[in-house]
């Protein structure tokens, strides 16, 4: 959720996006495989299986972030970097 729109995955295969003030939903991304996902500020950083990858929250084509040796169990972002968890529980970070 940011400012103006709430966002959620639908069935692993797309992020939506909807106004907070009502109206109908769009997709932000229909591309890649949608684990869990993160909005932080114009961006949404997400997992698609071992890759962590990024969109801008008005939607457009996704980016790789990094490419990680395992699949992320979550995900979180500030201004600084994006970080996830493998499943041994390490955390990583890119700089944003």
């Amino acid at each position: 959720m940011n400012e103006t729109e709430v966002f959620w995955a639908v069935a692993s295969k797309a992020i939506r996006a909807a106004p907070i003030a009502g109206g109908g939903p769009r997709d932000v991304t229909t591309t890649g495989f949608v684990d869990k996902f993160v909005v932080a500020g114009a961006t949404i950083f997400y997992i698609d299986g071992e890759k962590v990858m990024s969109v801008p929250t008005a939607g457009g084509t996704p980016k790789l972030v990094s490419a990680t040796s395992a699949t992320a169990k979550s995900i979180a972002a500030d201004t600084a970097a994006v970080y996830w968890a493998n499943p041994r529980g390490t955390i990583q970070a890119i700089a944003r």
